[in-house]
């Protein structure tokens, strides 16, 4: 049938008749407007291509094919996107019809603008939209739906609206690590296969459109490629272009994530985004209102419900709220209490006291644990605790008082029944105290009088039957005085009738006297009572030694009570030192706290987990059977616990059944100042046995080692054996491979072959030649009087040992005429200690200054620059200054010359210098500067002292014959070495020009510059390997920021280090790089600092080796 040409040329609509290809034959004038392409341009060519949209080509061809193969008449209508001759988007309503024209099928396709009427229909359906579901009950979250609804309705209505064809909403999991798909809405139920395949998915945040809308919060559209799982190419045949995910938020999380997917390629518009987004905001509202809803709903549930009192009022004190704890406690119902005064409750007496409150409250205060009264309907009148809150508005004003009251009345009644009885208690038991303090001192006159007559008798001539009887009455007495003792000390405790003494004490000494009163119960059962004090412990501290002796005394029982075998150790060691405290004198200048751990450990019987706070109560031992087997009050650990609180300590206990016990006293103390004779002895001993070679056999491993490390804290080198065969073996490979040992020390009581005959058969072998025998044993020494007679021992030492009476028997052992041989080369504590301010700037010179003085007993504040000298000499006493002349901020010549210009008439306080110049014309500088004397670098430690103390008057008088020391002024003379090398840090010629050596340090001129004492030595290694490094890395930082100045004084300093070891090519190579800084010359620096850094590195190198061997 042919198709009249008027109607097709003069129809409104765009009309495009085309065959069965697609290939155009007719195009009215409506086409040529709407598409923009003349008749005789479009027609020939294929309508998919010239005028349908890209996106939607293949679905309009694969449509007109299957149109045209139907072969009958068709028709239909629908909305698509086509395109003009610019390329712009139309949507258009489009119907089509297929005739018959001269045996072809002809498509004729009717095209009408819809943009217009699109829009328009499209902003009506949007605004009932709107109205609908911004409608809180038509977003589904009413009280009787779960969020899970909600959501689902509100995606269904959505997807209804806006046409697109699925919805999901995905919750984060419990956890909150991913985001889980929950709901899905499909329009059409040919879309649901899509929501199966993707109903498991699940996302991580920022995984994913989905998660990274979770993680931002943000809305975001997306175009689906080829490669994402939701493209029709992934094996679904659902035609999705883009997704589009919104957030749902509640308190500003997101607490869902809404994901639609669309047909269209293109995002949504401006309006429809607005709209979904409005609605998403609206849908966490009403959660968060639900949310809202249910916490009031539990809030009121919770009052309601609950025992107490919980009612509110406004400013005027008229009851707005009255919860049935309210009804119960004061009898009033809520229509009887609500709208009346809270007067109802209140006694007369306390209305003052609620105006009060209420004027606190005003203020925005909260009361808490308030304790008042109030009155009963009945009348009666109850003790309560009130919790008052201000009730503010959104303005912050208060509006109310909100208040908690609870029934305190039974507790208070209880209350003032328990405080009735603890008086009672606390009387009944300061009684008790009162009489055992009373009765044990009464009952301690008559025991002494047993005990003394006791021991007058047992000074006589006895039958053996009857000293037996009054060895048993002793026994029996001093076991009863023991108790006595115990429990007047308990009862005085109780009683707060103990008070501590404050006395300076040697602690060793303690510990030795302490051990000593033990040592014959230890040696009865067997065991091995060990003393081991840290060399870093104080001498000498201030407190309460009578009770520390009795708390430690206590212990160490305890420890050789409860064990059978093994052995029983007591240690001393250092936990903290703080440098302070009082400053009244020179003396105490630098009196320091120091807080000391004591441990006594034994391999005894233990103790469980559970009973290591329990035989801390008085009375109380582990278990009743220890009782019986071991006897004794169970008040011992109860005094020690009290005493270590009284000392400002505490005392624990480690222990297991089987497995020993290690109890732990921590008490600080001050340290002080003991006769200082015995230092000045003792310190001469020790540098004499340095490098003595001794041999220690013992089977006990811990007195061994023990032993060994006494000996060698004096620089002894020590071998240890553990048994008679062990030793003669040492003593035979010493004597074949170098000079043998010069002491032995030997346990008396040993195993197999024990001291006594290991002696006999050393002193009839050639091993024996010159060697001092010391003895050591926990027995009396007249056990074994008869079978030592005949050896030659020179000293006999009780166990347990102690590094004084080790000492002690070291000397007895050597003779007295060996030891005191060359004393006065010997640095010794001095009778007069001065006060010395020490000005430098190097932490290495600032350590090896401090340690020479510090082995003469001087005293000294340190300051770090000039200025600080002159700030700690203006407050300070000092009786002498040490001043570096090479300092940072403000240097030594400058120093000295202020503090002489600010004495006037003063005291002329002595100034010496030190420099690491040592040039032509510095010592004139010096004195000119106004110092006393002058000190050259590397300091040398008698020259330093002597000079300090000629300045100070305090040098000893020396005999001018032979040059030995005054013994009546109790000092010794200092000696410079004469074996020194010049005291500059190279001997130069006259063009200034060093000479080396050729060796890399010279061990004994550096010996000889510390008074020939090892242990001086070995710290200033120390504090060359501390500090050397650290002054090289900033020597290269200043370098490298050519900081001039900074860097030749680093370089001056790391000079002066290397001097004090005479270590020629290292000072040279540091003086190279001082030089060049001085002159400012950057081309030389980068290859003197690498000589430099070799020469130190091999200084260090030798240092460590020397330091290996000491």
């Amino acid at each position: 049938m042919a198709v009249p040409e008027a109607i097709i040329d003069e129809n409104p609509d765009a009309i495009v008749v085309s065959d069965s290809h697609g290939t155009i034959l007719r195009w009215n004038r409506a086409a040529e407007k709407l598409f923009g392409w003349d008749a005789t341009e479009a027609i020939g060519r294929n309508a998919s291509e010239l005028i349908i949209a890209p996106e939607i080509a293949d679905q309009y061809r694969e449509a007109m094919k299957q149109l045209v193969a139907a072969s009958i008449p068709f028709q239909g209508q629908r909305r698509i996107t086509v395109r003009n001759r610019e390329q712009r988007r139309i949507a258009v309503r489009f119907w089509y019809h297929t005739v018959q024209e001269e045996g072809h099928v002809r498509v004729i396709g009717f095209f009408r603008d819809s943009s217009q009427s699109d829009y328009l229909e499209a902003l009506l359906a949007r605004q009932r939209m709107e109205s609908r579901l911004l409608n809180p009950d038509a977003l589904h979250a009413n009280e009787d739906e779960s969020f899970e609804s909600a959501l689902l309705e509100t995606l269904h209505s959505i997807c209804e609206i806006t046409h697109w064809p699925i919805g999901r909403a995905l919750l984060p999991s419990d956890d909150e690590q991913t985001l889980l798909s929950t709901v899905w809405t499909c329009v059409d139920k040919m879309n649901e296969p899509f929501c199966e395949v993707f109903a498991g998915q699940a996302f991580r945040r920022n995984a994913d459109l989905a998660g990274q809308v979770w993680e931002t919060g943000q809305s975001e559209w997306q175009r689906i490629q080829p490669s994402d799982p939701y493209s029709q190419d992934s094996g679904h045949h659902i035609d999705i272009r883009s997704q589009y995910c919104v957030a749902v938020r509640h308190r500003r999380e997101v607490i869902a994530v809404l994901q639609f997917f669309l047909t269209e390629n293109e995002p949504p518009d401006v309006g429809l985004r607005n709209l979904v987004r409005k609605l998403s905001r609206a849908l966490g509202h009403t959660i968060e209102r639900r949310a809202w809803e249910e916490e009031r709903r539990r809030l009121a549930a919770i009052v309601e419900s609950t025992y107490d009192a919980i009612l509110s009022k406004d400013p005027g004190g008229i009851i707005t709220s009255w919860n049935k704890g309210a009804e119960r406690l004061y009898g009033f119902s809520a229509d009887e209490a609500v709208g009346q005064s809270i007067e109802i409750i209140l006694p007369g007496s306390l209305r003052q006291e609620e105006r009060e409150i209420q004027e606190s409250i005003r203020t925005g205060q909260r009361l808490e644990q308030f304790e008042t009264q109030r009155q009963r309907k009945s009348g009666e009148v109850i003790n309560v605790s009130l919790t008052l809150s201000p009730l503010m508005n959104e303005e912050g004003r208060v509006i109310g008082t909100a208040s908690i009251e609870r029934d305190i009345t039974r507790r208070k009644e209880a209350q003032h029944r328990l405080q009735e009885a603890m008086e009672v208690a606390e009387a009944a038991n300061l009684a008790k105290s009162e009489f055992l303090a009373n009765i044990s001192h009464e009952l301690r006159t008559p025991m002494n009088a047993i005990l003394g007559m006791t021991d007058l008798s047992l000074k006589e001539e006895l039958p053996e039957d009857v000293r037996d009887y009054l060895e048993t009455v002793r026994d029996s007495a001093d076991t009863m005085l023991f108790l006595i003792n115990e429990i007047l000390d308990f009862s005085r405790l109780e009683a707060g009738r103990f008070e501590l003494e404050n006395a300076p004490f040697d602690i060793r000494g303690m510990l030795d006297q302490t051990l000593r009163a033990l040592s014959f119960r230890a040696h009865e059962k067997g065991l091995e009572l060990v003393a081991d004090v840290s060399s870093s412990v104080p001498q000498c501290v201030v407190g309460d030694e009578i009770r520390l002796q009795q708390i430690l005394s206590n212990l160490t029982n305890n420890a050789i009570k409860f064990t059978e075998s093994g052995e029983v150790v007591v240690t001393i060691g250092v936990e903290d030192v703080l440098v302070g405290g009082s400053q009244d004198s020179a003396n105490q200048a630098n009196c320091e706290t120091v807080t000391l751990t004591f441990c006594v450990r034994d391999t005894g019987i233990g103790i469980s987990p559970e009973d290591h706070e329990r035989i801390f109560a008085p009375f109380t031992q582990a278990d009743a059977s220890t009782t019986r087997s071991y006897a004794g009050t169970g008040l011992g650990l109860s005094i020690c616990r009290e005493l270590a609180t009284l000392m400002g300590g505490q005392i624990r206990v480690e222990s297991r059944p089987g497995s020993g016990s290690s109890f732990f006293l921590t008490v600080t103390f001050l340290t002080g100042e003991c006769d200082t004779d015995r230092d000045a002895t003792t310190d001469t001993i020790i540098d004499d046995l340095s490098g003595t070679a001794v041999l220690i056999v013992d089977d006990n491993e811990t007195i061994r080692a023990n032993l060994k490390d006494m000996v060698e804290s004096w620089s002894m080198r020590a071998e240890v054996a553990e048994s008679g065969d062990a030793a003669l073996r040492a003593l035979q490979t010493a004597s074949s491979d170098r000079d043998g040992f010069s002491l032995l020390i030997v346990d008396a009581v040993m195993p197999g072959m024990d001291g006594v005959a290991l002696l006999e058969h050393v002193q009839n072998s050639a091993e024996s030649n010159g060697t001092a025998i010391l003895m050591m044993s926990p027995a009396d020494q007249r056990l074994f009087k008869s079978r030592i007679e005949h050896l030659d021992v020179g000293a006999f030492l009780d166990k347990p040992v102690s590094q004084s009476s080790l000492l002690g028997a070291i000397s007895e052992a050597f003779g007295e005429a060996v030891l005191i041989k060359s004393n006065e080369d010997r640095i010794v504590r001095t009778r007069r200690p001065l006060r010395i301010l020490v000005a430098e700037d190097i932490p290495a010179n600032q350590k090896v200054v401090k340690a020479i003085l510090a082995k003469r007993g001087h005293s000294y504040r340190i300051a770090h620059n000039g200025r600080e000298a002159i700030d700690f000499y203006t407050r300070e006493a000092f009786d002498a200054i040490l001043m570096d002349v090479q300092m940072p901020i403000m240097d030594g010549l400058q120093a000295v010359r202020a503090i002489r210009s600010s004495e006037g008439g003063n005291r002329h306080i002595p100034i010496v210098a030190m420099t690491a110049h040592a040039m032509r014309g510095d010592r004139e500088t010096c004195l000119a500067a106004g110092m006393d004397a002058y000190v050259a670098k590397p300091i040398d430690a008698a020259l330093l002292l002597n000079t300090l103390e000629r300045l100070t008057d305090s040098l000893v008088e020396v005999d001018p014959e032979n040059g030995a020391p005054n013994r009546s002024r109790g000092q010794w003379t200092l000696r410079s070495s004469s074996h020194s090398t010049p005291p500059a840090e190279l001997r130069r010629n006259s063009e200034g020009a060093s000479e080396t050596t050729g060796r890399v340090w010279h061990v004994d001129v550096a010996m000889s510059r510390m008074g020939d004492d090892v242990n001086l030595l070995a710290k200033m290694v120390d504090f060359f390997l501390e500090d050397s490094g650290e002054l090289q890395s900033r020597l290269s930082e200043e370098v490298a920021v050519a900081n001039w100045a900074e860097a030749k004084r680093i370089a001056h300093s790391l000079k002066g280090l290397c001097s004090n070891f005479e270590a020629a090519p290292a000072v040279a190579a540091a003086f190279a790089v001082e030089r060049a800084c001085s002159d400012v010359s950057p081309a030389q620096i980068s290859q003197l600092l690498t000589v430099m850094k070799q020469r130190i590195a091999e200084l260090t190198e030798a240092l460590r080796n020397w330091q290996a061997q000491h």
